[in-house]
């Protein structure tokens, strides 16, 4: 440490020294002692007068008066957290079902041989004591699905291995195997 940067430390710590010690010696709220020489002195605080309370009143109740007549918020008119309006529940009565106006049946599904629209989306790695263990991010048809090795995919695929980059799926049915690697 130079000299310099020594005398900068030490007038700045007798500054804050001398600070310190003079606002110990004060009281808070203490009126000062006049001045020698028999200036003039100060006044103290006198409390608020009567006209001031007044004032204050009238506006507590002006405000009042304000939030009364405040615009309010709107009502919630849809849920943010739901994708897709909820599908009608059918009402069952004496054996029939009543489907309620305004409700069309989904289309029919695809016939089962029909392929798929499947992609990785994405592989997510868990640490474990026993090594990694990884999930399969699926998009099947537009939803999102999470599969690990043995999990069945859309009741048509089984997965048997997932990799950093990809993973293997099997279709029973044809008895073949297919990868789907990352984009």
């Amino acid at each position: 440490m130079s000299k310099t940067r020594l005398a900068l430390w030490g007038a700045g710590g007798a500054l804050l020294a001398a600070w310190l010690s003079s606002a110990a010696g004060t009281t808070p709220g203490a009126v000062p002692s006049p001045p020698p020489g028999g200036g003039p002195t100060p006044s103290p605080q006198t409390a608020p007068t009567p006209v001031e309370r007044i004032d204050l009143d009238r506006e507590v109740a002006r405000m009042a008066a304000y939030l009364e007549r405040a615009p309010r918020p709107r009502p919630v008119v849809r849920n943010p957290f739901t994708l897709a309006p909820q599908r009608p529940a059918a009402a069952v009565s004496g054996g029939r079902v009543a489907v309620p106006d305004g409700w069309a049946p989904s289309p029919v599904s695809a016939s089962p041989d029909a392929p798929l629209r499947l992609s990785l989306a994405g592989v997510a790695t868990d640490e474990t004591p026993s090594g990694p263990r990884r999930t399969a991010i699926l998009s099947v048809e537009g939803q999102v699905l999470l599969a690990r090795v043995g999990d069945e995919v859309s009741g048509r695929y089984h997965v048997q291995r997932i990799d950093e980059d990809g993973v293997e799926l099997f279709d029973p049915g044809r008895q073949t195997s297919f990868r789907l690697a990352l984009p």
